[in-house]
């Protein structure tokens, strides 16, 4: 859905403001350095500490899913800790960029920010969400499909195991971010936030390794490899076609799709599921 930025240009619904004003804010608040400035470092070192530049708190949140495996070792409750924490910390980051538009402007995906160098974006967008419907269903798609893949991790590579899904977390959420990124040299810019190409990821790894579990899509039970394939074939569709009224219905009429970013989750996790089934 397009709204009206308040300097009259058009913005996507997922963004504060239109592409030129985010990128001027970003220009006076100093949140965003010149590419051509010769004070990189200085200025990323700035940002680390700075907390309306977002950069503390998502780099928090990665601290907290890296560190999460060792409440296996620490506590005696076989909670699935990886995925509940990754929960809370895309949750945690999700309210204060709700609550701070620069937080949120610092971290969403921008294509020219992260060619000028804020490489930050490619995973950091995933921590940030339009809105609490976009966050409830993909928290609660993380939570519902991560404790099987989790698990599955556990049972496969045993102690490591939780590790090993931690850096999965951590890793594809910059995985999927550049593929998109590479993804809209070709096909164009997408404005994108949400954790939807993550957990898309860990949902069609879920599904590739167990293809015939029933999951519910609007109460219709389905096979999983029958989900998969109809989800799929209908982002391509509507990539393809930019069908607004298929986003329309996906999203209850609240905003847009990006569709690159969804495909990029669904190829990412059936490779990584092929490469994993024993």
């Amino acid at each position: 859905m397009r709204e009206r930025c308040h300097c009259g240009k058009r913005k996507s619904s997922l963004e504060p403001s239109c592409p030129g004003c985010t990128r001027e804010t970003l220009k006076e608040t100093n949140l965003h350095p010149s590419p051509n400035t010769n004070n990189k470092n200085v200025s990323f070192l700035s940002n680390c500490f700075n907390f309306s530049s977002g950069l503390p708190i998502f780099y928090l949140a990665q601290l907290l899913i890296i560190v999460s495996p060792f409440l296996y070792t620490l506590t005696n409750f076989s909670l699935s800790w990886v995925t509940f924490v990754s929960a809370l910390a895309i949750l945690g980051v999700s309210i204060f960029a709700q609550r701070n538009a620069f937080i949120k402007i610092g971290l969403l995906h921008d294509h020219e920010l992260i060619y000028s160098g804020e490489r930050h974006r490619l995973a950091s967008s995933a921590y940030v969400h339009a809105g609490a419907f976009h966050l409830l269903f993909n928290l609660l798609a993380l939570i519902s499909f991560g404790r099987a893949l989790e698990g599955y991790f556990i049972w496969r590579f045993d102690g490591i195991g939780a590790f090993y899904y931690s850096a999965l977390i951590i890793i594809g959420a910059f995985l999927t971010g550049a593929l998109q990124y590479i993804g809209e040299r070709y096909l164009g810019y997408t404005p994108s936030l949400g954790a939807s190409a993550l957990v898309l990821l860990i949902v069609s790894t879920t599904i590739v390794l167990d293809p015939n579990q029933i999951i519910l899509l609007l109460f219709i039970p389905l096979p999983g490899w029958l989900f998969l394939s109809l989800f799929t074939s209908l982002t391509v569709f509507s990539m393809l076609k930019g069908s607004k009224k298929i986003d329309a219905v996906m999203t209850f009429g609240t905003g847009r799709i990006n569709h690159l970013g969804h495909l990029t989750g669904l190829l990412s996790g059936i490779a990584l599921g092929l490469l994993l089934l024993p």
